[in-house]
């Protein structure tokens, strides 16, 4: 919740493909520190808060970003089918991965199935990183004014209408 009650704040004074790369990569890469915890107690616990705070503080901020960008990209009749089919792959995609997740536990157990998800997580990150999709000359920064903004249409958008540009 955190990361949604900041993100107007952050796409405001931030270029929003880099905010994107940055929220999606911690909601990617907070995972991986809960298989590197270890040693005394509060050193795991702390790793495991940390983790969780890492990954929440992404996911809202992406969050945010991500279906902003949709909705401005998206006209209005085709609205509710582009939701429903994002929906529908993302709920499709999580069952998929909790079976996957049970069938790497009582393959490798809890530490190496956690392990494997984090590798895969930082191997997105990378392809993020690498993406040819990073910000454009152009693209809003911090201090400009309008810097983020994606209200109403594709005009409003950063990248002069192309939704995927920004990212």
């Amino acid at each position: 919740m955190t990361g949604a009650l900041i993100s107007r704040q952050v796409i405001a004074r931030l270029p929003l493909g880099r905010v994107y790369l940055v929220a999606q990569s911690a909601l990617l890469l907070g995972p991986a520190l809960i298989p590197t915890a270890g040693g005394p107690l509060p050193v795991m616990v702390g790793m495991c808060v940390l983790s969780f705070v890492t990954t929440y503080l992404g996911l809202g901020v992406a969050g945010v970003v991500i279906v902003s960008v949709r909705q401005a990209a998206t006209s209005q009749p085709l609205m509710g089918r582009m939701t429903a089919a994002f929906r529908t792959l993302l709920f499709g995609g999580e069952a998929l991965g909790g079976l996957a997740a049970g069938l790497l536990t009582g393959r490798l157990g809890a530490r190496g199935a956690l392990t494997v998800a984090g590798v895969g997580s930082a191997a997105v990150v990378v392809a993020l990183v690498l993406s040819p999709g990073q910000p454009p000359a152009g693209t809003p920064h911090r201090g400009k004014p309008g810097a983020g903004r994606l209200r109403g249409s594709r005009k409003n958008l950063p990248t002069g209408g192309n939704p995927l540009r920004c990212l």
